[in-house]
């Protein structure tokens, strides 16, 4: 393979994680907060904070969002548009009945209009995360029976594979900007930090990694 193309898939690579990165931690902010509208702004806006609060240069993750929000809660928070948890419950139901809804009474494998009605009946006492759960299985579930085998061996293989050297966290620059000017990111630099800096480096970045960096001199 050419230097080139092998540029190119790495730059494959590293496009697909941070989509993915950005996916799990959109995931987790609706979580977290119910009363969050799940849309596209919204879904846009929960990365520009976090790329806000930590850089655009690391991935977003769970991790980074929680530390964003210790220190900008309800200003980021008011950013969003949030709605009653009751009405999230309610669009979550119609849109689950939609995709179970049979086009032919139930003879495409979906649901028939009586099993639609238990079905409807049975999720008005489920929380919030209970619907989004059952949501999401039924979306994986109905795009898995049209991909083909080799497609879903490569979606199984890719959702295990976590080959960074500090899993769930991103990889620590050599060089940072700093008053001006582009500086290494070695001992001596983050020694001179203020202790502020140097626990937002280990939210960011591990303490492990953040160790070895300063053991490396």
């Amino acid at each position: 393979m050419s230097f080139k193309n092998l540029q190119q898939q790495n730059e494959a690579i590293e496009a697909a994680a941070y989509e993915q990165a950005k996916r799990n931690t959109i995931a987790y902010a609706y979580q977290k907060h119910p009363t969050l509208v799940q849309c596209d702004a919204n879904n846009r806006m929960l990365i520009e904070l976090v790329e806000r609060w930590a850089g655009t240069e690391v991935q977003p993750s769970p991790a980074l969002f929680d530390s964003m929000l210790d220190e900008n809660g309800k200003d980021a928070l008011s950013m969003l548009a949030q709605q009653p948890v009751e009405r999230s419950k309610e669009q979550l139901r119609e849109e689950i009945l939609t995709l179970l809804a049979s086009k032919n009474g139930g003879r495409d494998g979906k649901f028939d209009a009586y099993n639609l009605r238990s079905e409807e009946i049975r999720m008005k006492s489920w929380s919030l995360d209970a619907l989004r759960a059952r949501l999401n299985e039924i979306k994986v579930k109905q795009k898995m029976t049209v991909a083909p085998v080799s497609v879903l061996k490569t979606f199984v293989a890719e959702s295990r594979r976590d080959t960074s050297r500090y899993p769930g966290f991103p990889q620590m620059p050599k060089e940072v900007w700093q008053d001006g000017k582009t500086v290494p990111l070695n001992a001596a630099t983050i020694k001179a930090m203020s202790s502020y800096e140097i626990r937002r480096l280990a939210r960011i970045y591990s303490d492990r990694q953040l160790n070895t960096r300063l053991a490396q001199g």
